[in-house]
């Protein structure tokens, strides 16, 4: 498994003349370290792993726990409290998921099986042939008087023929009994041997084997104590995005704002009773500035061309490492791997067949024979329980074994950005070619930052994290700290974890914007206080306990302003109409001119005054023969952008209504028909 690594060199004799060579990890002093914290980042995670070790004076090997085959193998790391590491060896192995003596054990017993139902089967035969030939049997009629010549005529004796038939049904009925009995023995027996091949084929479900990578680490320690290990590593496929639970209260004035992180992970190992931590930080992109190339410009009269070949030198091929023969157990272990899967490829032939008419086995199939007739001879079906289970015959050519696994080796370590570029980021590569060199560049973005959705999607070229928290103080990496354990399955579903709960009094205003929805929304500022951004995510409103809606909360960094939504309010109405009115004017070049009223009726069911902001707009031209003209509004808009949206602020009185008026004018030449885009 581990290549042979000395560690032992005559001119140093500070390095401990120590070996680590295959024995090593059985030889090994074995380490529990259960997973204790992981920090979840956007597109990864950081398990760590902590257990207590008792060791020797001296060096010592330790063996820790297998960590997933996914993991990113470059990225273990290994302290030990009370010792020093020396060196830390992993390696890619496979470890047996379920023994091969269990299959063995189960495949034994199913064969076992097979040979009752066959002595089972051999009995049912008999008596149904039983029963057709005692069916069969019945009166011979009288020989006609014209073809009797010489015989005896016959007397007719009822009572004797009676009594016959009466021995015959009894016997007959004996037989069916007995047909029944061994039919419902057969379908126990096919009961528990579905069974068996259900549990043999969960053992054979994706092989038996897992992907591991095993550690071993060579520690030096000055005295003999008790320390504490811990193992770092980080692995793929998880990630994190923020949740919120906005809950106002409208009697105090304030709004509990619930922080909480949707964690998923699908790494290949669960989590169970482990600290969370949240960190906004992205590993996968590269955190040194990058370097401007030299950019010159010039001129030559003279061009010369150059000769290039068109490929270069073949490389040489690396020097081969040292073959590793298998020792005889890890041989003949991987025999019986192989001749278990040779069987097991049988077994699941039958299974195949089977899957056609497992229905029989739950059926349950009761045969009168009382006063049934039956001629000719009596043949075995074609597609009984034996075709049923489909058991290959003696001349079927078995499925041929698969070659036995070589021995594991070492396997070249992948860094974390080859690794990270499956699993949501982008590498474009572009080429400059000069006349003399070529040069490569590669850019790195990863897809998902501080305002990712839920889920991942077609990675995205936008920036990765909120530009406008790249220039806080301390960058713009923060961890948020779960207050509790949590357990993480690696389902890929996501588990709320809950992070802290902050409380602000709030400004409550109202907006709406009518020309698209008559209703009014509540929305609440507030200032953040904290040290920390409240990041960008879904939020559930609730006004009391009653649930209003689901809003969106934008990236605040410390002591922006937050905006939080508080959902529809049914007691503020909203009204909007347009008149317009159309008329040409000019004496030689007509122009058609619409003149748009626009009024919005406001309208309060409230018990308090309240104050609104209603957004309208009007419409922007890109033609100089369409022009449009802003008439005046009442009251007048105390915001405009450059896209034409107004801002009023109207000011309600409880049961109240006030009216928005605004005009403006499109001329344009006539007839010409408008449309928007």
């Amino acid at each position: 498994m581990f290549a042979v690594t000395l560690l032992c060199l005559a001119a140093n004799p500070d390095v401990p003349n120590v070996a680590l060579g295959p024995e090593s990890a059985e030889n090994a002093l074995r380490v529990d370290a259960p997973v204790a914290r992981v920090t979840v980042f956007a597109d990864r995670a950081r398990v760590t792993r902590r257990g207590t070790v008792s060791f020797p004076r001296g060096v010592t090997t330790l063996g820790l726990p297998d960590v997933i085959g996914a993991a990113f193998v470059d990225s273990i790391r290994v302290t030990v409290e009370g010792a020093k590491v020396i060196r830390v060896e992993s390696a890619p192995v496979l470890r047996e998921r379920f023994g091969i003596e269990s299959a063995e054990k189960l495949l034994k017993e199913i064969e076992a099986l097979d040979v009752e139902i066959d002595r089972a089967e051999a009995r049912q035969a008999l008596e149904q042939r039983e029963i057709a030939t005692l069916s069969s049997i019945s009166p011979a009629m009288p020989v006609p008087e014209a073809g009797r010549e010489g015989r005896p005529l016959m007397v007719l004796k009822p009572e004797a023929w009676l009594e016959s038939q009466r021995v015959l049904s009894e016997r007959r009925a004996r037989s069916a009994e007995r047909s029944r009995q061994t039919q419902d023995e057969l379908e126990k027996l096919g009961e528990k041997r579905a069974r068996l091949v259900e549990e043999v084929s969960r053992q054979d479900l994706g092989g038996f084997t897992d992907r591991k990578i095993a550690v071993l680490v060579l520690v030096d320690a000055p005295r003999e104590g008790r320390g504490e290990v811990e193992l770092e590593y980080f692995v793929p496929a998880a990630k994190w995005t923020p949740a919120y639970s906005v809950i106002y209260d409208a009697s105090k004035g304030e709004v509990e704002l619930k922080i909480a992180g949707n964690v998923s992970q699908a790494s290949g190992e669960s989590w169970k009773d482990v600290a969370i931590e949240l960190s906004t930080a992205v590993p996968g992109v590269g955190i040194a500035m990058p370097e401007l190339l030299t950019w010159t410009l010039g001129e030559k009269r003279d061009f010369l061309p150059v000769a290039r070949p068109l490929t270069g030198p073949r490389p040489q091929p690396p020097v081969p490492g040292p073959i590793v023969s298998p020792r005889a157990e890890e041989t003949a272990r991987a025999l019986r791997l192989s001749l278990l899967r040779e069987r097991l490829a049988v077994l699941a032939q039958g299974r195949a067949a089977a899957a056609q008419h497992g229905a029989e086995f739950k059926k349950k199939t009761m045969i009168d024979f009382e006063g049934a007739e039956i001629s000719g001879e009596l043949s075995r079906p074609s597609a009984g329980y034996r075709q049923n289970r489909a058991r290959p015959s003696v001349a079927s050519p078995r499925p041929s074994a698969p070659p036995p696994p070589a021995p594991p080796s070492m396997a070249p370590a992948a860094t974390i950005d080859d690794a990270i570029s499956s699993y949501g980021s982008v590498m474009t590569l572009s080429v400059a070619a000069e006349s003399s060199s070529q040069q490569s560049m590669y850019t790195r973005q990863t897809s998902m930052g501080l305002h990712d959705p839920a889920d991942f999607g077609t990675p995205s070229l936008g920036p990765v994290v909120d530009p406008g928290l790249l220039g806080l103080p301390g960058g713009f990496e923060y961890v948020f700290k779960s207050p509790a354990s949590i357990d993480v399955a690696s389902t890929g579903e996501f588990v709320r974890v809950p992070l802290e709960t902050e409380r602000f009094t709030v400004d409550t205003f109202y907006e709406a914007t009518p020309s698209i929805s008559p209703v009014a929304y509540l929305r609440a500022k507030v200032k953040n206080r904290g040290t920390r951004p409240i990041l960008a995510g879904p939020a559930e409103i609730f006004v009391g306990r009653d649930f209003a809606g689901e809003g969106q909360i934008a990236t605040t960094g410390p002591g922006g302003q937050i905006e939080l939504p508080l959902g529809a309010d049914e007691d503020i109405k909203l009204l909007r109409r347009v008149v317009p009115k159309t008329e040409t004017e000019g004496f030689l070049s007509k122009s058609d001119v619409t003149t748009y009223s626009v009024e919005i009726d406001v309208a309060s069911s409230k018990r308090k005054p309240i104050s609104i902001v209603v957004r309208d707009q009007v419409p922007k031209s890109r033609m100089e023969d369409i022009d449009v003209k802003f008439l005046g509004a009442d009251p007048a808009p105390f915001e405009t952008t450059a896209e034409g949206v107004m801002s009023f602020r109207v000011e309600l009185a409880p049961a109240k209504t006030r009216t928005i008026k605004l005009r403006y004018q499109i001329s344009r030449p006539r007839d010409w028909q408008l449309y928007q885009r």
